[in-house]
């Protein structure tokens, strides 16, 4: 089926399914404009979050922990957060940059400045946004990444 004249009023029967699955796409607070002259029209899409939004269930995880969560995602918060290290270079990172390293038995400085930024870039989960972190961290030690 085709969306053509979805949202200028030619199809209006299929207009909600496609605003539904607009809202879908989009970021929490994104927004949709649409050609409608100058200035662009932006379609109000409050409607379709509100419908969209998943109650949250009451969950316990495997250590007793209970905790609130809309998605199908098992991950407790509050273990995740008893996992985050006190001190050291880790703290510095998101979870899941953090995370990636850990797997990879990365959990030093001076075992990160064994590899190349390209290998940590590489890793699943490790973001450009990190490398500042990382190598502010490796020259407060004294080290730089591994030269290829």
């Amino acid at each position: 089926m085709s969306s053509d004249g979805a949202l200028d009023g030619r199809r209006p029967e299929i207009e909600k399914p496609a605003l539904q699955k607009i809202t879908k796409s989009l970021k929490k607070s994104g927004k949709l404009f649409i050609d409608g002259g100058n200035p662009l029209k932006e379609i109000p899409l409050d409607e379709y979050r509100n419908k969209m939004a998943t109650p949250k269930t009451l969950r316990t995880c495997k250590q007793g922990h209970q905790y609130y969560k809309s998605s199908d995602c098992p991950t407790c918060p509050i273990c995740e957060k008893l996992k985050e290290p006190a001190s050291g270079f880790l703290t510095l990172l998101s979870n899941p940059a953090r995370n990636a390293l850990l797997y990879y038995g990365i959990d030093t400085i001076e075992k990160l400045a064994e590899h190349t930024e390209k290998e940590i870039l590489a890793l699943h989960g490790i973001g450009k946004a990190s490398l500042p972190a990382f190598k502010k961290a490796l020259e407060e030690a004294g080290l730089n990444f591994k030269i290829n």
